[in-house]
């Protein structure tokens, strides 16, 4: 993702029991499709979580309304087992 270190040192088994979610947010079809670096920078925020050291399957990527100006938290596009986790 970057060339920086990723610092650790605050990362606690309490965390990692945890799942890390990871929100996927461009507002139109035109952000997504005009603005891929922005897209792939989010999605690298997942493989920064893996980095620390959640798993792959303990990792949601939320990106169900990806391009859908209309979509808001109010109108149920994440199950409800997903708005559990957070």
């Amino acid at each position: 993702m970057s060339s920086y270190s990723l610092d650790r040192s605050k990362i606690q088994a309490e965390h990692i029991s945890r799942a890390a979610l990871v929100y996927i947010r461009q507002s139109s079809y035109k952000q997504v499709r005009e603005n891929l670096e922005s897209g792939i920078w989010q999605y690298a925020f997942a493989e920064q979580a893996n980095a620390l050291g959640w798993t792959e399957l303990r990792i949601l990527i939320l990106d169900e309304d990806q391009g859908d100006p209309l979509t808001s938290r109010d109108q149920g596009v994440y199950s409800s087992s997903q708005l559990n986790t957070i």
